[in-house]
């Protein structure tokens, strides 16, 4: 199943009805949607049959899903989603509404899990009123974890949200720290450089680096601008190369869905392994040439066994370098696979 795909759900003739009409237009607008009922009413409003109870049902959707929408109490709700909850970055979005389609309410995940922005969307197509909860959102202000989402970034450290959230509503200025260039500071943000760090008490750093704290209180930010170059032996399977990047990535505190580019050399531009790899996180694979990769200036580890082999005496180091990345972690060796990490200093590169 998709991330992607909502669900909804309804427990009442009305709900069945309001599934019915919600699905045909959440269809019409793009999404990849399936709706739900007792089995009563399934047949007569085209909808697929409810066979097991409530809380099997979601449990069954919860980690697969981009939204659930309950057409229903909001009681039944909280009691079905109460123990899959687990964090507002990995939860879905949870929206509830009622059956007459009065008011749509953002449950769950309003920000990173794009709860409030469903609600708004349903709200529209149903003509309900949207209830959002949120702070930041009633008091117009600016939510550094929706911020966050919008430049392609993560939050690398969550409980910091509420204290950044909590120093705006107060209007107190927010410190900003950032080694990516041309991103859009936030107005009630004040820019700091690594040698003018102002004493605020609460602040954001955008960096790769999660050991960058130049505030009391700093809520990091990791830009998916991440370069991962790949050496590997012919026929090397998808599942070596995903364990040996997720142990790599995980000694500088980094994830593999910070990756924004993949690069070797040309002559595994082939390989079904990195192939698969690559589409399996949905990033590109960029190759180069033996030649193009020793032009590249660096103090890069040196193998002549590889050199004999490839052309180059580094494939991995090197080809973070061509892909316009600042090395972050040097070639590090896992079961015959090589991995270095670095950062790109531009969405541009991409």
């Amino acid at each position: 199943m998709s991330r992607k795909k909502i669900f909804i759900v309804g427990f009442t003739e009305n709900a069945a009805k309001l599934c019915s009409s919600l699905k045909k237009s959440l269809l019409y607008e793009g999404y990849n949607c399936e709706a739900f009922c007792v089995s009563r009413f399934a047949e007569k409003y085209q909808l697929s049959p409810l066979e097991i109870n409530i809380k099997d049902w979601v449990g069954n959707i919860f980690n697969q899903a981009y939204g659930i929408i309950f057409i229903s109490a909001c009681g039944i709700a909280v009691r079905a989603i109460a123990n899959f909850i687990e964090s507002k970055d990995k939860d879905p979005a949870v929206v509830v509404i009622d059956e007459f389609g009065n008011y749509a309410i953002s449950l769950l995940s309003g920000h990173l899990g794009d709860a409030n922005s469903l609600t708004l969307k349903i709200a529209d197509i149903c003509g309900a009123i949207p209830i959002i909860t949120t702070s930041t959102d009633l008091n117009n202000k600016f939510a550094v974890d929706v911020w966050a989402k919008q430049n392609h970034m993560r939050v690398q450290n969550l409980n910091m949200i509420k204290k950044i959230s909590a120093s705006v509503i107060e209007n107190k200025k927010i410190g900003f720290y950032s080694e990516i260039e041309d991103i859009d500071i936030p107005d009630c943000c004040v820019c700091t450089s690594k040698n003018n760090i102002q004493k605020l008490e609460c602040g954001i750093s955008i960096s790769a680096d999660i050991n960058i704290k130049p505030y009391r209180n700093t809520l990091t930010l990791i830009p998916k601008l991440i370069v991962v170059g790949i050496g590997c032996r012919k026929n090397t399977c998808e599942k070596d190369i995903y364990i040996a990047v997720n142990k790599s990535l995980g000694k500088i505190g980094l994830l593999v869905e910070d990756i924004a580019i993949v690069s070797t050399i040309d002559i595994k531009k082939e390989e079904k392994g990195l192939i698969e790899f690559c589409n399996n996180i949905d990033v590109p694979l960029k190759t180069f040439t033996a030649e193009y990769l020793n032009k590249m200036q660096g103090d890069f580890s040196k193998s002549e066994f590889v050199k004999s082999i490839t052309g180059t005496d580094n494939v991995c180091e090197r080809a973070v370098v061509a892909s316009k990345g600042k090395i972050l972690l040097r070639k590090q060796l896992c079961d015959g696979i090589t991995i270095s990490v670095g950062v790109l200093s531009s969405y541009k590169y991409l």
